[in-house]
């Protein structure tokens, strides 16, 4: 791990992530594996609210694969009504 605390940058390697994440998005698949090589953010401690966070990720790798049927839960939008 690498910080930078007065310019804002944060650099760690090797990281994973947790399988529940692609459950927060309510699809069909489930995350069997991942890897994440190195993951930078750029913070802009002095100007916070106006410009941007940057994120980098390099070596993602995941393994994805599909719910049983039985677990797959789908919302009922229909009665949403659409903005024009």
């Amino acid at each position: 791990m690498s910080i930078g605390v007065f310019n804002g940058n944060l650099i760690i390697e090797n990281v994973s992530i947790k399988p529940d994440f692609l459950n927060t998005l309510e699809l069909p698949i489930e995350l069997k594996f991942s890897s994440i090589g190195k993951l930078q953010l750029n913070i802009p401690l002095r100007k916070i609210g106006s410009s941007p966070v940057e994120i980098y990720l390099d070596g993602l790798y995941m393994i994805i694969a599909p719910k049983h049927p039985t677990q797959w839960k789908f919302k009922d939008y229909k009665g949403l009504d659409i903005k024009k």
